[in-house]
Order: structure tokens, then C-alpha cells, then sequence
């Protein structure tokens, strides 16, 4: 992977401050969604719960923000799919609806 200006990082820490984990997004030119590139949780924080608190921390943001969905490839899609991902024709990958009460 090859980081950009235009990237914006979400790491998680445990209580001494060790990196634990993060991912990295985009927001589109549309000023509606967000493409998350990658997640990535360090081997011994895997199965933990990581993963799936950075995803939901990350969408939060974003839908205060105003955004109305998050994109992302299909790396590890049964985990994305778990957390209210769907393929959606619009989209080149999954997508996850940030509005209330839609899917996608």
C-alpha cells in the first residue's frame, strides 16, 4: 500500500500506549462517502475485538460528520459483512450505509 496526502488514519492503543491497530480511509470527491483502504490489527490484539471497534468508531465519525456511507474492497469480506456491509452495483466493492435505518 502506498500512502497519499489525502489518507486519514485511525489507530487504536492499549492502556501503555502500544499500537494495537488501525486503518486508513479517503473521503470522496463527493463529500458523501468515505473509501477505508485498510484495516490492519497487530497479531497478538487479533480476535480480540479490534478490528470491529476501530470499523464502528470510524462510521460514528463519519456519520456526525455528515457522511452517508463507507466503501472498501473485498479483503476479509465475511468480517465487513458482519458489520452491515453489502455489494451494492453503484460501488466497486462493499458499501455501508451511515443513514438511519438503511442498509445500503
Amino acid at each position: 500500500m502506498q500512502f497519499r496526502p489525502e489518507h486519514r488514519f485511525l489507530v487504536a492503543v492499549n492502556e501503555r500506549g502500544a499500537l494495537m491497530g488501525g486503518l486508513f480511509y479517503e473521503l470522496q470527491p463527493d463529500a458523501r462517502t468515505a473509501h477505508m483502504d485498510k484495516v490492519v490489527v497487530a497479531e497478538r490484539y487479533q480476535r480480540k475485538g479490534v478490528a470491529a471497534a476501530l470499523l464502528e468508531e470510524l462510521c460514528q465519525r463519519l456519520k456526525a460528520a455528515g457522511l452517508q456511507s463507507l466503501t472498501t474492497g473485498f479483503f476479509r469480506p465475511q468480517f465487513f459483512y458482519r458489520h452491515g456491509f453489502v455489494i451494492e452495483g453503484r460501488y466497486a466493492g462493499l458499501v455501508r450505509s451511515l443513514e438511519d435505518g438503511d442498509q445500503t
